[in-house]
C-alpha cells in the first residue's frame, strides 16, 4: 500500500510541475525609443489569472547572474499573457552608445519552465522641419549631421524643408547648417 501511495505522489508531482508554458517569440524585431511594446507569452494548461513575470535583459546578459533591466507583470487570460514595456534612453555623454541597444525578455509563471524571447533592437528617427522665424519653410538647405559614433552625414532639406534620418543609434546629435 505504501508503494501505491508513493507512485501517486510522483505522478501528481510530474503532472503538477509539467513544463506547460510555451512562449511566442516577439513579432517585432525592432522598435523606436519610447515606443510601447507588447510582450507576449502563450500558456497551455495554466489557469486563468495566473501571474506571469516578464523580466527584460540587455542582449548578452546571463539570466542566472545578471540583474534584469525591468520586470513587468502580466496575467494569463485564455492561454495568453501580455505585458507592456517601453525603453526610454537617457543620454550619457561620458558613455555614448556605439550601437543600437538590444533586449530580450524571459517569461515565467507558476508551474511552468522559464522561456526566453528573441531580441528586439531600439533605434531613433530624427525628423524636423526647418523654418525661418516668420514661419517660411527653408528649402534645399545643406546640412551636416554629426552622429553619436563620431561619423557625419551630409544632407539637404529638399523642397519640403525637412530633415529625415531614420533608424539611428539613440544618442545626442548635432546638425550644422551650411549657408551660402
Amino acid at each position: 500500500m505504501n508503494k501505491k501511495k508513493y507512485e501517486l505522489q510522483i505522478n501528481f508531482f510530474k503532472l503538477y510541475y509539467s513544463p506547460a508554458f510555451r512562449i511566442r517569440v516577439m513579432s517585432k524585431s525592432s522598435a523606436k525609443v519610447g515606443e510601447e511594446i507588447i510582450l507576449e507569452a502563450n500558456l497551455s494548461d495554466q489557469y486563468d489569472n495566473a501571474g506571469v513575470d516578464f523580466k527584460i535583459y540587455k542582449d548578452g546578459a546571463d539570466v542566472e547572474k545578471d540583474k534584469p533591466v525591468a520586470i513587468v507583470k502580466g496575467q494569463n487570460k485564455g492561454g495568453k499573457a501580455e505585458a507592456k514595456w517601453r525603453y526610454n534612453y537617457v543620454h550619457d555623454p561620458e558613455n555614448p552608445l556605439t550601437k543600437k541597444p538590444k533586449f530580450f525578455f524571459q517569461a515565467w509563471s507558476f508551474k511552468c519552465e522559464k522561456k526566453k524571447s528573441g531580441n528586439i533592437e531600439f533605434g531613433e528617427d530624427l525628423i524636423c522641419e526647418i523654418m525661418t522665424s516668420t514661419g517660411q519653410i527653408v528649402k534645399n538647405l545643406k546640412y551636416t549631421l554629426y552622429k553619436t559614433d563620431g561619423s557625419t552625414k551630409e544632407g539637404n532639406t529638399g523642397e519640403e524643408g525637412k530633415i529625415e534620418e531614420k533608424d539611428l543609434i539613440p544618442g545626442s546629435y548635432t546638425i550644422e547648417f551650411k549657408t551660402k
